[in-house]
C-alpha cells in the first residue's frame, strides 16, 4: 500500500516538473467583446425595447476606434435612445482628455469606477454619457432624446441606471 502511494506522489512530481519540447504555438487572441451581445433579456429587464436599432455604424461612416450597438428606450415611451460603444484602443484617460468631453464627474456603478459626462456636440439635457474600462476595452454608455421628444428624465440618470442594471453584462475590470 506505501508503494502504491509513493508511485503516485512520484508520478504527481514528475508530472508537475515536465516540460514540453518544441517552439512556443502562439493563442489566436480572443474575439473582442461585441457590444450587441448583451442577452435580449438584460436589455428587456433594464425597459428598453429588445430590437437592435442600429448595429455599427450608418452606411458611409467610418468609426474604425469603435464598435457600437444602439437600443430604443422603453417601448411604451420610446423618448430615447441608448448606445453601447466599444474601443480596444482608446483609453479612459485619452477620453477625459477629447475636447468634445464636457462636465465629465467621477462616479461608481456598483465597484466599478466610471466617468459620466456630456459632450459639445448636444445640450446637457438632451445626451449624457458614462465611460469605463473593462478587459474588453473602453465601454462608452449614452442616452440621447430622439429627435422630437421631450426627455421625460435627466439623461444622465437614465444612462447611470442602464449601467448598473446591465454591469453583470459587460467585460469584467482590468
Amino acid at each position: 500500500m506505501q508503494r502504491r502511494w509513493l508511485a503516485l506522489g512520484v508520478v504527481v512530481l514528475v508530472a508537475g516538473c515536465g516540460g514540453v519540447d518544441g517552439a512556443a504555438v502562439p493563442q489566436a487572441a480572443p474575439d473582442p467583446w461585441d457590444p450587441c451581445s448583451i442577452p435580449t433579456e438584460a436589455i428587456a429587464a433594464t425597459g428598453l425595447g429588445t430590437e437592435v436599432v442600429e448595429a455599427g455604424w450608418g452606411e458611409g461612416i467610418s468609426m474604425p476606434d469603435w464598435e457600437r450597438c444602439l437600443w430604443q428606450g422603453p417601448a411604451t415611451d420610446p423618448w430615447y435612445y441608448f448606445g453601447v460603444l466599444r474601443s480596444a484602443s482608446i483609453s479612459i484617460e485619452e477620453l477625459r482628455a477629447d475636447p468634445q468631453v464636457a462636465d465629465a464627474a467621477d462616479i461608481n456603478i456598483e465597484d466599478r469606477r466610471a466617468v459620466r459626462f456630456h459632450t459639445t456636440i448636444a445640450k446637457p439635457s438632451e445626451r449624457c454619457e458614462l465611460a469605463l474600462s473593462t478587459t474588453g476595452g473602453l465601454l462608452r454608455l449614452y442616452v440621447s432624446v430622439a429627435g422630437g421628444s421631450v426627455p421625460r428624465q435627466n439623461p444622465c440618470d437614465v444612462v447611470v441606471r442602464h449601467a448598473e442594471d446591465l454591469l453583470p453584462n459587460f467585460p469584467s475590470k482590468p
